[in-house]
């Protein structure tokens, strides 16, 4: 058996994390429809990008492209958060597809007012990691 670490182990990786995402993103999409109803949809959309594709991007941007402990930290940070977006939502759906189970009152507010802050933290991210580029 050969020590490489590359070729066919990465290939079926991207291919498990693709699938995940898309099973992820469905149900966060799922949820956040569910939530906010149809009239929010430019939410949900940004919902979708901002988890799923904040978890992917800062977990690249981490193990890729940081250069300074700085990017590094706020990169981890957001990834974490990101994840725990994604955790929620995929959370949430499955709950809300037993019957048996009532959602508060105020869970469309919390899901609206969570979406919103992950979206606002994704964006401050950027200008962060900005900042915190070493001098070249």
């Amino acid at each position: 058996m050969s020590t490489d670490k590359s070729g066919g182990i990465n290939l079926l990786g991207l291919a498990m994390r693709g699938g995940l995402v898309l099973v992820t993103g469905y149900q966060t999409w799922n949820f956040l429809q569910t939530m906010m109803g149809a009239q929010a949809q430019l939410v949900a959309i940004l919902g979708i990008i901002a988890f799923e594709g904040g978890m992917l991007f800062w977990g690249m941007y981490h193990n890729y492209v940081a250069l300074s402990s700085e990017q590094q930290f706020v990169s981890s940070v957001l990834e974490w958060a990101d994840l725990a977006g994604v955790s929620l939502a995929f959370i949430g759906e499955v709950m809300f597809n037993r019957p048996d189970v009532q959602f508060p009152t105020w869970l469309p507010t919390i899901a609206l007012v969570g979406t919103t802050v992950v979206i606002i933290a994704n964006v401050a991210g950027f200008n962060l990691i900005a900042r915190y580029a070493p001098a070249t």
